[in-house]
């Protein structure tokens, strides 16, 4: 199934998801549950029923401070750009350069951006 970026229909689609139907809490684990069931059917480890494996599996990662999270994530990130584009440096000054125009948008103005491009990845197939 093909993923669709058109706005109406994702604010549409995600109407429920929002703080009127659901709290944090419970989208942090809608998204962990999703990812899951993405992981199993990608063909990956199932942890649908063993909520034991899950948490032993990640323990490692049960020490990580907020600013690690972030820098992993984007590490994660940058591992899917050079898997597509093996040219792409990762030399924390070529990003620097790189990225430096990017830096004069708004905090929540990149954060739209970034839900953007994710979707747009995704509806490629790729990961985001």
């Amino acid at each position: 199934m093909a993923i669709n970026c058109d706005l109406k229909s994702l604010l549409t689609l995600s109407k429920c998801l929002e703080e009127t139907c659901t709290a944090e809490e419970e989208r942090f684990a809608i998204d962990i549950y999703a990812r899951v069931v993405e992981l199993q059917a990608s063909g990956g480890t199932d942890y649908r029923n063993n909520l034991t494996k899950l948490a032993n599996d990640a323990k490692q990662f049960q020490v990580l401070f907020k600013n690690q999270r972030q820098a992993i994530a984007l590490a994660i990130d940058l591992q899917n750009v050079v898997a597509v584009a093996p040219t792409f440096s990762t030399n924390i000054n070529s990003l620097k350069a790189g990225a430096k125009c990017y830096e004069c948008w708004g905090s929540e103005f990149k954060k739209n951006i970034l839900l953007f491009l994710k979707c747009q990845l995704n509806s490629l197939g790729k990961p985001e």
